[in-house]
């Protein structure tokens, strides 16, 4: 006679448990995450800005005179489905710094460059010949800062070189091979 009583208590607890989650007060714990929205919008200062899957990152293309940089600020999104107030704010000073960075990036890589010995020719023209293809904003300051990584180029030989910015101070030149 237990046994049917304790089948009943474990039936109406069930029954309260199914209906409190078709009411959406529980959620399966097999239903997926929600799916975050990254919706491009126009920003008056960056203008086209979007998210990509590839870089994991909101960017900005900027068309630069040696080709198109990549402004990156990271993939958090707040609630309107873009990138926080204070990331735009960050890409909007970077790239209002961009010419002040490419200048510092020169004057890092020449003196990089000149410090090789005479018998890495060959690698001194490459690092001449770095150009920033994407400055990633990890802390939006103020000032920004975070990282530059370089446009790839046949003359690299594999290898990923990146520096680290802070404003439009740059230092730190080094790669991965």
């Amino acid at each position: 006679m237990w046994w049917w009583i304790a089948g009943l208590v474990v039936l109406a607890i069930s029954l309260r448990l199914l209906a409190t989650w078709r009411r959406g007060g529980m959620t399966s714990a097999s239903a997926p995450p929600p799916q975050t929205r990254h919706l491009p919008f126009t920003d008056e200062v960056l203008g086209a800005v979007e998210f990509s899957a590839e870089e994991e990152s909101w960017v900005v293309k900027v068309q630069r005179s040696g080709g198109v940089t990549l402004i990156g600020m990271g993939a958090e999104t707040d609630q309107t489905g873009r990138p926080p107030a204070d990331r735009v704010a960050a890409a909007r000073c970077v790239l209002a710094d961009l010419p002040a960075i490419e200048a510092a990036v020169e004057r890092l890589t020449s003196e990089y460059a000149d410090a090789l010995p005479a018998e890495h020719a060959e690698e001194a023209r490459a690092v001449r010949g770095l150009r920033p293809g994407y400055v990633h904003i990890y802390d939006a300051g103020p000032p920004a800062n975070g990282m530059v990584q370089f446009a790839s180029s046949a003359a690299d030989e594999g290898r990923a070189w990146r520096c680290w910015f802070k404003g439009a101070e740059v230092s730190e030149l080094n790669f991965d091979s």
